[in-house]
């Protein structure tokens, strides 16, 4: 436990002691054979922790630090499998905080509706263009971001198609998440996306 309160874990794969908040959760399956991902930390059992990066899971798998650490000689540890598991929880957990921006009024979705609120002043957190989004409509939100000189990170992952329906609408090019906790929220799940799949 450290000095604010807040509990701590050491990450299996560089030992670096950070809240437990920080850190991604494992667990051994009820069958003590397979390794699964917690990642809203909520699953019964001994618990794991490595930071969310994937040198730091590559670094614990190499060493077997899972099964030292959950007390289970027989864990089977699939990296390959745990990568493509973490990546869709991770996905899912970008869908879902999308879609609670979108509940609570905190986002604008369409490129002239996104372009008329950041002229009358608004500043996004984050600003989300499909990855087909067209080649004028991109560089006219690009540029306009630079010009605002704000520093929004602007990110790629989903087509018109997925924004769209994340939202509950047709086709969607551009959408901005206003500053906020949610688009900080987002901001750390894309970096955590990023790191383990490399696409945005």
């Amino acid at each position: 436990m450290g000095g604010s309160g807040r509990a701590e874990r050491s990450c299996l794969g560089c030992r670096q002691v950070r809240p437990q908040s920080e850190l991604t959760r494992y667990v051994v399956s009820p069958d003590g054979i397979a390794l699964l991902i917690d990642y809203r930390h909520r699953l019964p059992g001994r618990g794991g922790y490595t930071c969310p990066t994937m040198g730091c899971l590559s670094h614990a798998v190499k060493r077997n630090q899972f099964q030292r650490a959950l007390r289970a000689g027989n864990l089977q540890v699939d990296l390959a499998q745990l990568v493509i598991e973490f990546r869709n929880q991770v996905l899912q957990r970008i869908e879902n905080l999308i879609g609670m921006a979108r509940k609570s009024n905190q986002l604008v979705s369409g490129s002239n509706q996104f372009l008329a609120e950041v002229g009358r002043g608004r500043v996004p957190g984050l600003v989300l263009l499909a990855k087909d989004v067209s080649v004028g409509i991109g560089d006219k939100i690009r540029q306009r971001i630079t010009a605002s000189a704000s520093g929004t990170p602007i990110c790629q992952l989903f087509t018109k198609e997925h924004l769209g329906t994340l939202l509950g609408r047709d086709e969607r090019s551009v959408v901005g998440i206003w500053q906020g906790k949610l688009s900080e929220a987002l901001v750390l799940e894309l970096q955590r996306y990023e790191d383990f799949a490399g696409e945005i």
